[in-house]
């Protein structure tokens, strides 16, 4: 399965997207690059993708619906459908007794609804 994450601010709108599922030498795909460009792809040897999102995540990328689609003319990013945020039952964040709350999803974006005309729209 493939996670893909967005980054977005003044100056930059990029894509970082990994296949959750190891290769056959157990690395990992990672697809990365501008959104509206052809995106670089890339094998990593990597212990868990899961950190790798979750770090992607704490520098500012936040997780969207959407497809990597892999072309003879290289590998592209195509914007997902118009979504709601993401939530989880209330038992996920509700935590047991003696146990950390974990922390609330992140909200997706629906990136066809960008104004990259406007940057001042994203603040």
């Amino acid at each position: 399965m493939i996670q893909i994450l967005h980054y977005v601010d003044s100056t930059s709108d990029k894509i970082w997207a990994i296949n959750t599922n190891p290769l056959a030498g157990g690395n990992y795909e990672v697809f990365y690059g501008r959104r509206t460009n052809k995106l670089t792809r890339r094998e990593v040897d990597i212990k868990n993708p899961h950190t790798r999102i979750s770090e992607q995540e704490r520098r500012g990328y936040e997780r969207v619906i959407g497809q990597i689609d892999i072309q003879s003319d290289g590998i592209r990013y195509i914007d997902g459908p118009s979504v709601q945020p993401v939530t989880q039952p209330a038992a996920a964040t509700n935590p047991i007794p003696g146990q950390k709350p974990k922390k609330r999803p992140k909200r997706i974006v629906d990136l066809s609804t960008l104004n990259t005309d406007n940057p001042s729209a994203f603040f």
